[in-house]
């Protein structure tokens, strides 16, 4: 199987654009909640209404997101615990109208008899003689690979495709920032908000970021070669 392939910003607009009829509110809160948050897709399914809601129906300013204490999966024909902690990650969604379409997605008629605080925000199917739960992580996959297909978008694209774009943005924002002056270290600021434990997972998340070095090296050398210019 290939591995997960990080999408470019231009190509997150292109599939959130591209979300169309019945489903296309809740495909775009969805989408956006995966890029704005970088979540894993198991804490971006399993969303209830109070975690988004506060008592006043506005979407909170702060959001967490738990990591799954553990998960069951399958390799080679034995079922393995892998351990994911409990750790709790803030998330704020900074920009205004992705707030408004969060609350336009949380109060529409797709989700009229799903009003519970306890409530998943996306509800999968209902299965006679079972209790409902939340959007199937299948399903997702589904839904991003319908519209990478709608958009020629093509590789092994998944919902951790837009983990890895946050990654990237955040790493790209920090390095932007020490370039200004600003102390900061651009891999603790990615993987304090990428929510890992251990820089190597962060280090994986980006090992296929391509950087322009050459184009870069004026701003590289930029203050040097002030000095440079006083002395020479």
């Amino acid at each position: 199987m290939n591995e997960t392939r990080q999408l470019e910003d231009s190509e997150v607009l292109q599939l959130i654009a591209s979300c169309k009829g019945k489903w296309r509110i809740r495909n775009q809160a969805l989408l956006l909640l995966l890029i704005y948050s970088g979540g894993r897709i198991s804490e971006v399914v399993t969303l209830r209404r109070k975690d988004l809601l506060d008592a006043d129906g506005k979407l909170k300013g702060i959001l967490n997101f738990i990591k799954l204490k553990s998960f069951k999966r399958k390799k080679k024909g034995k079922m393995i615990n892998k351990k994911k902690g409990n750790k709790t990650r803030a998330v704020i969604i900074p920009e205004p109208k992705v707030v408004k379409l969060l609350e336009k997605y949380l109060h529409s008629r797709v989700l009229r008899a799903f009003k519970s605080p306890d409530a998943f925000i996306f509800p999968g199917r209902k299965i006679a003689g079972k209790e409902r739960k939340h959007i199937s992580r299948i399903s997702v996959w589904f839904i991003i690979r319908r519209l990478s297909k709608l958009n020629n978008i093509t590789g092994a694209v998944s919902p951790h495709s837009f983990r890895k774009c946050f990654g990237q943005m955040c790493f790209k924002y920090a390095i932007s920032e020490r370039l200004k002056g600003r102390e900061i270290n651009e891999w603790e600021y990615t993987r304090e908000a990428l929510g890992h434990s251990d820089i190597k997972a962060t280090m994986c998340y980006l090992k296929f970021m391509k950087f322009d070095v050459a184009k870069d090296m004026p701003k590289i050398f930029g203050e040097f070669s002030k000095k440079l210019n006083e002395i020479i």
